[in-house]
């Protein structure tokens, strides 16, 4: 039976049933075991991708700020004197949103793919967004500020190395969640 047949008979069964709570049941049962194009699990994936992304650039620019005295905004200031609990705060969201998609049941391949492009999709993203700031640090004179741009993401061997990091973080999260739900379906 392939897996478009068994979905489409999940489906019909929950259509005949009287028991709505049973009917919900299977019908998401069907939806998140059965078969699903390529791209919802890309469109899926990307979006995670997009938002981890958001959050990097985010806080980069935040601490940036904080860090050439710009403003005296909190987070900033916290990360830059704290570096350790940016990289703690980037572990969380990446297993956030690897438990996510494995609930979701997102293949693992299309989930590697697209974190392994984290470093393409980090500079596209930096490369659509300008933030400058002007700093005039001791010395410096009102006619020639320091102009900067903290959105600027270069491409190079520490990227490919953090996009494996995210890639793998995400990938046993999601193996972990499934993990779990084997257990605990043996269990049930």
């Amino acid at each position: 039976m392939k897996a478009e047949e068994w979905q489409k008979g999940m489906e019909n069964e929950a259509a005949s049933v009287e028991d709505e709570g049973w009917a919900a049941e299977t019908r998401r049962s069907a939806w998140l075991v059965g078969a699903r194009p390529l791209t919802h699990d890309f469109l899926l994936t990307a979006g995670a991708s997009v938002l981890v992304n958001t959050y990097v650039l985010t806080m980069m620019v935040v601490i940036a700020r904080a860090a050439f005295y710009m403003d005296q905004n909190p987070v900033g200031l916290w990360f830059a004197h704290h570096g350790w609990t940016f990289d703690l705060s980037l572990l969380g969201v990446l297993t956030l949103l690897g438990v996510f998609l494995g609930r979701l049941n997102v293949k693992p391949s299309v989930v590697a793919a697209v974190f392994l492009l984290q470093p393409l999709w980090l500079w596209l993203l930096a490369a659509a967004v300008r933030v400058e700031g002007v700093w005039n640090g001791p010395g410096a004179s009102a006619s020639a500020p320091f102009t900067t741009d903290f959105v600027r993401y270069e491409l190079n061997w520490g990227s490919l190395m953090m996009a494996g990091g995210y890639a793998g973080t995400v990938l046993l999260a999601m193996w972990v969640r499934r993990r779990a739900a084997v257990k605990r379906r043996r269990t049930a």
